[in-house]
């Protein structure tokens, strides 16, 4: 179910680790340390609401749909019903 986009989140995470870690190797350890814990706590208060996953989520199992309409109907019952 994941968007075809996914996987440049991982360039991402992995872009964000090695600038930290370059950081802390060449500029500060003490910086780079507080900026990753910054980051860990905004990821805490301000996470990605589920309204906009469950969007993502509807593009993909319609694009799922061409191929196994009854699968779709699945998914889609099951996104349907939870509680979010």
């Amino acid at each position: 179910l994941l968007p075809s986009w996914y996987p440049v989140t991982w360039l991402i995470i992995i872009s964000k680790w090695g600038l930290l870690f370059a950081m802390a190797i060449l500029w500060s350890w003490k910086i780079a340390l507080g900026l990753m814990i910054t980051g860990y706590i905004l990821s805490i208060i301000l996470p990605i609401q589920y309204s906009m996953y469950k969007g993502i989520l509807k593009k993909r199992i319609n694009q799922i749909q061409l191929e196994d309409d009854e699968l779709a109907q699945q998914l889609l019952g099951m996104l349907d019903s939870s509680p979010f």
